[in-house]
């Protein structure tokens, strides 16, 4: 492994379950892990952006089964359909991994597998435990209910009995404790992950037998088992930035990743199991994992049985992406959970985007052209860019709170700069003091624009389509609302 570099900046999301179609719940980690690599690269840092889908596992073979599929075919119509949303979403991945692909992943996970098993990180044993179909794993009795029901899934595990080959995870314990302290956000997920080892971490099935788990990778030198989701889906992230020398050794330029962004649900397997296994092979631990909440309808769960799941589609029709974007960004706190409600959205919508930041761009610009303001939108290359906005205390603060994880305090700060031009107009008043003071009106109105124009830059993590529009009207001088009420 190269070592990695300053200037560059590897960001991953988890990869979605292919058994079901994603929803808007699921858009929100895609959102923010797309803020921040935009982020990232306005800041001059060369990006890399994965995602990408875990297709593999029981519950696939069985739905497939159930709709009269094959395997195969049964995900590749929710992979497509997963990708239309990215693009629906103006998602800005560099990368896409699947964890089918027999070309750039299995050889990794292969490796992977070896490389544990030469350094005597996994072994063969039979096994009683309880096991969540929901969750496609076994589980502790910490992580029942009272009543015996899986945390997650409320329901009650099945006891199963089984011959599996076992990671030593346990072995592991103390390296896992330091990564803990350092490189999980928020510090008090981190905490709860700490309590959580500080019980005593146990071996963790790594397999299943092939007769209970068809749908997979093989076991290298053992056909009768599978390889099971952790050694499959983790590796992942690896998988997409390696290859395999002809010594049977993962050779990578980017590893490791700067930043995981997952969900809560699976912060245990990213925090815990994730840098363990890395540890084992002597690969270095990604920086960090940035840990996010669930999204919820009108304060309750997405759910099938509520019959309350809504697409990424759906939650865009009236409004926009942008604005889908801009709720998730800064209506939903960033490391917790969040409400989504058609009603709020349409709040926020005429109250901030179309009454605060639409009505400043069509009223300045319209002012500058009644004016006669001699304001020029600036010839700007990538560095110019990188250096405008350097040189802009504002945005560089808006940039660095977005690349620290405080998405929805770079949100604030930024719509709080567009509230402030509009709070200077409204004081100063230009339609008054043109009747005094001509040149002193224009020079107000110039500097305004330079400062919309340098926040529309910043603006471009969070709503690029709007970035992109509210910098063609400040090119062609021709104002057009940007939302439409």
């Amino acid at each position: 492994m190269t070592d990695k570099k300053a200037d560059k900046f590897y960001i991953t999301t988890a990869i979605p379950y292919m058994n079901a179609k994603v929803h808007v719940g699921n858009s929100l980690e895609y959102v923010l892990a797309d803020c921040i690599a935009r982020a990232s690269r306005l800041s001059g840092r060369e990006t890399f952006f994965l995602t990408g889908t875990d297709e593999h596992g029981q519950k696939i073979a069985d739905t497939a089964k159930t709709n009269n599929m094959a395997p195969a075919e049964f995900v590749q119509q929710n992979v497509d359909y997963f990708q239309s949303v990215l693009r629906h979403l103006n998602i800005s991945n560099d990368d896409f991994i699947r964890t089918t692909d027999q070309r750039r992943h299995w050889p990794v996970v292969t490796a992977f597998w070896n490389k544990l098993k030469a350094n005597g990180d996994i072994y063969a044993k039979d096994y009683e435990g309880l096991y969540c179909v929901g969750c496609e794993s076994f589980i502790t009795k910490s992580e029942l209910n009272e009543a015996g029901e899986c945390l997650i899934h409320k329901k009650k595990p099945e006891l199963v009995k089984e011959k599996n080959y076992f990671f030593k995870l346990s072995k592991y314990q103390s390296a896992v404790e330091d990564y803990l302290k350092n490189n999980v956000e928020p510090a008090w997920r981190a905490k709860e992950m700490i309590n959580f080892v500080k019980e005593g971490l146990e071996d963790i099935s790594f397999s299943r037998p092939k007769e209970k788990l068809s749908w997979g990778i093989p076991v290298p030198g053992d056909d009768s088992q599978v390889i099971y989701v952790w050694c499959d889906a983790l590796t992942n992230y690896l998988s997409a930035v390696s290859e395999v020398n002809n010594k049977g050794e993962i050779v990578s330029a980017r590893w490791p990743a700067n930043l995981h962004v997952v969900g809560k649900d699976i912060a245990k397997f990213h925090t815990i199991y994730w840098p363990a296994m890395l540890t084992a092979i002597g690969l270095p631990v990604a920086d960090k994992v940035l840990i996010h909440g669930f999204i919820t309808i009108n304060g309750h769960k997405i759910s099938k049985s509520l019959g309350n799941i809504i697409s990424p589609e759906q939650a865009s029709e009236q409004f926009g992406v942008d604005a889908l974007r801009y709720y998730f960004l800064r209506e939903v706190p960033t490391t917790d959970d969040g409400d989504f409600s058609f009603d709020h959205l349409a709040e926020v919508y005429k109250g901030v985007l179309a009454d605060s930041l639409g009505n400043l761009v069509q009223r300045l610009l319209v002012m500058a052209s009644k004016y006669e303001v001699d304001w020029h939108f600036p010839v700007l290359k990538d560095k110019d860019l990188a250096n405008l906005l350097a040189g802009h205390p504002k945005c560089q603060e808006i940039l660095a709170l977005v690349l620290h994880y405080k998405v929805k305090e770079g949100a604030d700060k930024l719509f709080r700069a567009f509230e402030t031009i509009n709070a200077e107009i409204s004081v100063i008043q230009p339609w008054e003091l043109f009747k005094t003071d001509k040149e002193q009106t224009r020079q107000h109105l110039h500097e305004w624009l330079d400062e919309l124009l340098s926040l529309s830059f910043a603006l471009e993590p969070f709503m690029p389509d709007t970035a992109t529009k509210i910098q063609a009207q400040l090119k062609s001088r021709q104002p057009e609302p940007l939302f439409v009420k």
